[in-house]
């Protein structure tokens, strides 16, 4: 419970595919299904999102996931803020296309910076939490940066690591009471 399903990754060839393609790919290639990935927020998130709202912290989820996942998940989490890819849909189907910019590694650090600056909250006061690449410039940039099962590359840069531990660790890592 609360792992999503491995997705397949594309290599033609060393930096032969740029990654909005792969992208474009991989949704025209993969039925997603709702029922598919559904669990990860309700059993490994909703405690430490509830104990950090409560202490009135900001909440923002940003992945390279899906709106059509992403959004229930904040929703039923109450996190205001999303920034995600907005999948296309055309009778019914996913058409194998996006809306708007393809959410990666620099605009999810641009929307961590701006959302901060616009909430009074210096970048010292920004708990990130991240896995993999898309992830590490908003890490680097995170006052205290938290690798949940991290690659290698991200493990080597954050302050702390889970490992097969509930999310509400975060909140005592982070000095919560």
């Amino acid at each position: 419970a609360g792992r999503l399903p491995e997705i397949p990754v594309w290599v033609d060839s060393p930096m032969a595919v740029e990654a909005t393609e792969v992208f474009r790919r991989h949704v025209e290639e993969h039925d997603f299904t709702e029922a598919r990935m559904q669990g990860v927020a309700d059993s490994m998130a909703s405690p430490w999102v509830r104990m950090a709202r409560t202490a009135g912290w900001q909440i923002i989820l940003l992945t390279g996931g899906f709106s059509q996942f992403a959004q229930p998940v904040a929703k039923r989490l109450g996190i205001q803020h999303v920034l995600c890819n907005q999948l296309d849909i055309a009778n019914g189907k996913l058409a194998g296309t996006f809306t708007g910019v393809l959410v990666d590694g620099p605009s999810k650090a641009q929307v961590v910076a701006a959302l901060a600056d616009k909430m009074g909250i210096a970048p010292k006061q920004v708990v990130a939490l991240g896995d993999g690449a898309n992830d590490l410039e908003t890490l680097s940039a995170a006052g205290l940066s938290i690798g949940i099962e991290p690659k290698p590359l991200i493990a080597e840069i954050v302050d702390a690591q889970l490992w097969h531990t509930p999310l509400d660790a975060v909140w005592h890592i982070a000095g919560g009471n």
